[in-house]
């Protein structure tokens, strides 16, 4: 497995304007070895460059390089880490979001899901939940990244 480096894509580097996120994400030791290798993009409909450099995570936008976020890892003497602080691009002309809660879940998925191999829901925020199922996603994640059902909470 090709272990992904800043040299391997277009990027640019995460601007002043950003805000802090908090996270509580741990990861086992092999989810750590692939959140290692990080991410490079196969295609087109490849939404995500992340690598790891030293032990600071960084997830650009695989189409301009725009990096939108930027993730601590801290590891254990056990193999396994954390990831409990991170910051999101707010320079608006590079990046849109705006919402630090939506920003900390998608950016949780993105870990969890396409580096850490975890089955977990893509986070669909309140916008978007009338576009046709999938669409929001393929548009953020990617098409490498298949839906996962989540079964609605009884009210």
């Amino acid at each position: 497995m090709k272990i992904a480096t800043r040299s391997d894509w277009k990027t640019l580097p995460l601007p002043e304007q950003r805000a802090p996120l908090r996270l509580d994400l741990r990861l086992d030791a092999r989810e750590v070895e692939r959140v290692t290798a990080g991410h490079i993009p196969a295609d087109m409909d490849d939404k995500w460059f992340i690598y790891l450099e030293g032990s600071e995570l960084f997830l650009h936008r695989s189409w301009t390089g725009v990096c939108v976020y930027r993730a601590s890892l801290d590891r254990h003497d056990d193999g396994t880490a954390s990831i409990t602080s991170a910051s999101v691009n707010r320079n608006s002309s590079e990046y849109a979001g705006v919402d630090d809660e939506y920003d900390r879940l998608l950016l949780r998925y993105l870990i969890e899901r396409m580096l850490a191999g975890r089955d977990v829901p893509f986070p669909v925020p309140a916008s978007s939940k009338s576009a046709p199922p999938g669409l929001f996603q393929h548009h953020v994640a990617g098409s490498g990244n298949r839906e996962v059902e989540v079964p609605d909470k009884p009210g």
